[in-house]
């Protein structure tokens, strides 16, 4: 049955939680009687115990007043104190606790403790006093209250001079807070003005150091140009230097003029990484390196004007793209705009170097004075271009097909003015161009030079002088239309000049602007505030000295003043003295006999 009972379920609960130290205490034991022992015990002499007690009605409904333990700043500010009733017999001894309030007294302290104890001895008194029986009891009793008057305008004369005694205490504090605050303050500016002297002395010094530097690099270098014997004749290998920690790079000479920089650590990257002696370490690293940094570009590449150019069919001969997939990121759209620029000029760079072949190749074959051969043209000997609506053959590009499309003309050639017999050029006749699109070109005799021509052409000065003649001509021409242009669009130019001036004036200052403008304000304010602190120690103390100086001069003077004072009195009571005695001779002229 036991086995059974150990293997069932049992009813108890298992006591656990915050309630579990009260099943730990000792059950309460029932009391012998529910009366007290006071009761039981109390004599009962003083009542007839004959007597039935007097049982008093109780109201049915009662007020009553709880003070809580807790409560609320914005409900309840001060305790609750209930209403007291007292008989006319009664005067119980805590009534006078009645005027203390909470923060007002209470909780007691010994401020109240003593002024309880006044009210004792007051009342102690008072009870002791002698009647009016009599007229000495009368007097003693007028001495005792006068004692204890006088007792009172003291403790009330030392009350106030407590309280005085308190205030300036408490005003002595502000005053000494403040002088803290305001040496603080000036021993924060003294330290921010100290900072800042120092560092412009630490930027003058090294500006010194640099120079100073740069003058014995000067010398040396010199000493050894003068002598190189004296020179040791190795230079600076600087990639050495850097590449050695304990080079003066990274180590600089005190001696020398140098500081270390500041922040050494940030050129040892073998602290900040793992050493890569292990296999696992370097596997590491691979892992931690974008996947985008390993990956290489595509093959082919992304074509020039690839993204900017409108898709087509590329030709069958080649030379176009096919529909591309436009690029998105703004890294791929730089690149993209990077190629564009740098094949537009290279196309503006190739149009201009075949302009400027195509305009000699005229120039050659119009020039007045060619000789020999020079007149007849061969059709190999300048480019063809293809007409319009022809496919450009296989190998050439489509730039170099665009450039040969449209063939620029020649200048015409240059006059004559040697000689009266050419006095206006000669007409030009363009080149006729065959069905294939091939110039032809008319042979011409070259022209009969006589020796004037010759002369004149083999004169290079007076060619050079009629270049530059032609040249100050054209530039004055182009000078003079550019003025008149200046001058007919005066009116234009004075009114765009007046609306950037006007938007300039109304232009909001930058961030960098107000900073800057925030920083010279500062600093004139520091300036400001380091000269007045300067002038005002020096002024103040040569007030002082003046003040003094003018102390000592107003005392002697008046010292001065007195002693002359002194002086005349002295004078009038000697002569007073003196006709005061005449007088008494006058009167008794025998006396000393």
């Amino acid at each position: 049955m036991s086995r059974n009972i150990a293997h069932g379920t049992s009813s108890t609960t298992i006591v656990s939680g915050t309630d579990r130290y009260k099943y730990f205490k000792r059950p309460i034991m029932p009391r012998v009687s529910a009366v007290a022992p006071q009761i039981l015990l109390a004599p009962t002499t003083a009542e007839d115990p004959l007597v039935p007690t007097d049982n008093r009605v109780e109201a049915s409904v009662k007020d009553v007043e709880v003070q809580t333990a807790y409560r609320e700043s914005e409900a309840q500010t001060v305790p609750y104190t209930p209403n007291y009733i007292v008989t006319g017999t009664e005067a119980p001894e805590v009534l006078l606790l009645k005027d203390l309030t909470y923060e007002n007294g209470l909780p007691l302290g010994k401020k109240e403790v003593e002024m309880i104890e006044y009210a004792r001895a007051k009342r102690d008194m008072e009870s002791n006093l002698p009647p009016f029986t009599d007229e000495a009891s009368l007097i003693l009793r007028k001495k005792l209250m006068e004692k204890q008057e006088m007792r009172e305008f003291k403790m009330r004369e030392t009350e106030i001079d407590a309280k005085r005694e308190a205030k300036l205490a408490q005003i002595e504090k502000a005053l000494v807070e403040r002088e803290e605050s305001n040496e603080f303050l000036t021993s924060q500016r003294l330290e921010n003005v100290r900072l800042l002297r120092m560092e412009e002395r630490e930027k003058v010094l090294q500006k010194i150091r640099n120079k100073r530097i740069k003058a014995l690099r000067r010398l040396a270098h010199q000493r050894n140009i003068s002598d190189p014997v004296l020179s040791d004749g190795t230079n600076r290998d600087i990639i050495n230097d850097y590449f050695d920690k304990g080079s003066r790079v990274y180590a600089p000479v005190r001696r020398l003029g140098q500081e270390n920089a500041p922040g050494p650590e940030k050129f040892d990257v073998a602290s900040r990484t793992l050493p890569l002696d292990n296999i696992s370490n370097i596997i590491s690293l691979e892992y931690t390196i974008p996947r985008r940094m390993l990956e290489g570009d595509n093959a082919g590449g992304t074509p020039l004007m690839a993204k900017t150019a409108p898709l087509r069919k590329a030709p069958a001969g080649g030379g176009g793209r096919a529909a591309e997939p436009r690029l998105t990121s703004a890294a791929q759209r730089a690149i993209r705009l990077t190629k564009r620029d740098v094949e537009e000029m290279h196309i503006i760079l190739s149009q201009k170097k075949f302009n400027d072949a195509q305009i000699a190749n005229n120039a050659t074959n119009s020039r007045p004075f060619s000789a020999g051969n020079n007149n007849s043209h061969n059709d190999s000997s300048r480019p063809t271009s293809p007409k319009q609506g022809q496919v450009a053959p296989s190998g050439k590009s489509s730039i170099l097909t665009a450039l040969l499309a449209k063939k620029p003309k020649g200048r015409p050639p240059t006059p004559d003015f040697t000689s009266d017999r050419i006095l206006a050029p000669a007409p030009v006749k363009e080149p006729e161009e065959d069905e294939d699109g091939i110039e032809i070109h008319e042979e011409r005799p070259p022209p009969v030079e006589d020796n004037t021509n010759y002369a004149l052409k083999n004169n290079h000065a007076f060619q050079a002088s009629l270049v530059l003649l032609q040249r100050l001509i054209r530039g004055r021409a182009v000078q003079n239309i550019m003025f008149e242009g200046k001058h007919r669009r005066r009116e234009l130019i004075d009114e765009l000049k007046a609306a950037d001036e006007e938007d300039a004036l109304y232009e909001e200052p930058t961030s960098a602007e107000l900073l800057e403008k925030q920083r010279e304000m500062e600093e004139h304010q520091l300036r400001e505030t380091t000269v007045d602190a300067l002038a005002g120690s020096v002024a103040s103390n040569v007030l002082h000295v003046l003040a003094q100086e003018q102390v000592r001069v107003d005392m002697f003077s008046q010292m001065q003043k007195n002693s002359e004072q002194y002086i005349v009195d002295r004078r009038h009571l000697e002569g007073a003295e003196a006709g005061r005695r005449q007088k008494e001779g006058l009167v008794y002229p025998n006396s000393n006999k």
